[in-house]
């Protein structure tokens, strides 16, 4: 076991852990938005940057194995300020066309609101690909989310 403090809070972890999957055991909250229990972790989405006591920048947690005596902030004005870039700039690109479960329903508008933003007024005016381009009855696609 490792042991680690993640916001002031000690905690142990299995060795090989990522923080995020520490964090969230621990009862911790990290915004991401590209880890699936299914997927290797790569820190695509940035969303779930954390701060580790000595490293330069913030450390994507679903990509970050657990060390001994580690020190992780997962909330700070920097990151709030990152993710709310992070949010804007996907925000930018995305476009509901107003079907049903629209801006209720994904984790990008959910993180959006969390953070501050107005996905309806951030979002792209007009779609980029034709909504539902697939003539296949069974398959509905709309690249625009």
């Amino acid at each position: 076991m490792v042991k680690l403090t993640i916001n002031g809070k000690t905690i142990e972890a299995l060795e090989g852990t990522t923080v995020l999957r520490a964090a969230t055991d621990a009862g911790i909250t990290v915004p991401t938005l590209c880890d699936h229990p299914d997927l290797t972790p790569y820190g695509g989405c940035r969303l779930c940057v954390v701060e580790v006591e000595g490293s330069r920048t913030p450390m994507a947690s679903c990509a970050l194995p657990v060390e001994q005596g580690m020190v992780v902030t997962t909330e700070s004005f920097l990151l709030t300020r990152s993710r709310q870039a992070l949010l804007e700039l996907l925000i930018s690109m995305y476009y509901d066309a107003g079907y049903e479960g629209g801006l209720e329903d994904n984790e990008l508008i959910r993180w959006a609101r969390e953070y501050g933003l107005n996905p309806a007024k951030q979002m792209a005016a007009k779609p980029r690909y034709q909504v539902d381009s697939d003539p296949n009855p069974f398959v509905w696609v709309d690249l625009n989310k």
